[in-house]
């Protein structure tokens, strides 16, 4: 896959693995921050009021959480499936 440099995936990941270690811990932080930043750009004003919504609901306790394993229990026993997440 070409790239917009010029360089395909491999030799960007061979020059890369290459950088001194501190140069790639920066290197890969920068990465995961613009995946969290296209992440916060896809939501929507209403889903974040929604999110607030509930987290509130959470900490005021007005929401009863369960575990994961409990979802899963729910959803096989509602649907008929065997799912496990």
């Amino acid at each position: 896959m070409a790239t917009a440099i010029g360089s395909t995936y491999e030799e960007i990941e061979k020059s890369v693995l290459h950088l001194p270690l501190p140069d790639r811990s920066r290197l890969v932080a920068r990465l995961l921050a613009s995946l969290e930043e296209e992440r916060e750009a896809e939501i929507t004003p209403a889903w974040k009021e929604e999110l607030r919504r509930r987290v509130e609901d959470i900490d005021k306790g007005r929401t009863e959480l369960i575990s994961g394993e409990e979802v899963w229990e729910r959803v096989n026993r509602r649907f008929g499936t065997h799912f496990n997440g």
